[in-house]
């Protein structure tokens, strides 16, 4: 038998324990905010480059030569506004923003369908982000969502300073 999905009866050793490592991306990144004077609004921008051409180099996969696999490198950028109502007790923030998260799907540069189908070039996803903030003397509670095509993340939040 042969193939990618070659299947062996229960129990059979297909191959022996090796250590194997896996390089993560490096990011390097650079932002910018603007408070107004009074401090209730916040505008920030981040520029974000992510190195994901170091994790093809660790690619040890029994289905694929490596060589035949290739994943770019991508700038993500970020956009948000926060306004703080500073005049309410406890205060209470909102915010929103974008961010473009670049495509960083492995892609296959070879002839055989099998490793075409399974590397497919994929696409830029666009986020849309919103939350809300409620500040009280020493605790704190956060809600945000991060909404996409792909999926949509919530996230709650609470801090209790002592």
């Amino acid at each position: 038998r042969a193939g990618p999905l070659n299947q062996e009866p229960a129990g059979t050793i297909l191959e022996s324990v090796t250590d194997r490592s896996i390089a993560f991306p490096d990011v390097w990144g650079l932002g910018l905010a603007y408070r107004s004077p009074d401090g209730s609004l916040t505008i920030g921008f981040e520029w974000d480059r992510v190195e994901y051409s170091i994790i093809g180099k660790t690619l040890d996969s029994p289905v694929v030569d490596a060589s035949q696999v290739t994943i770019d490198d991508a700038n993500e950028l970020h956009f948000g506004v926060e306004y703080v109502f500073l005049e309410t007790r406890p205060l209470i923030a909102i915010r929103g923003g974008v961010w473009h998260d670049p495509d960083h799907r492995f892609r296959y540069l070879g002839d055989d369908p099998f490793s075409q189908a399974l590397y497919r070039q994929g696409e830029d996803i666009l986020h849309v982000t919103a939350g809300v903030g409620i500040a009280f003397k020493r605790f704190q509670i956060d809600f945000g969502a991060d909404l996409s095509q792909n999926s949509d993340v919530f996230a709650l939040s609470a801090i209790y300073s002592f």
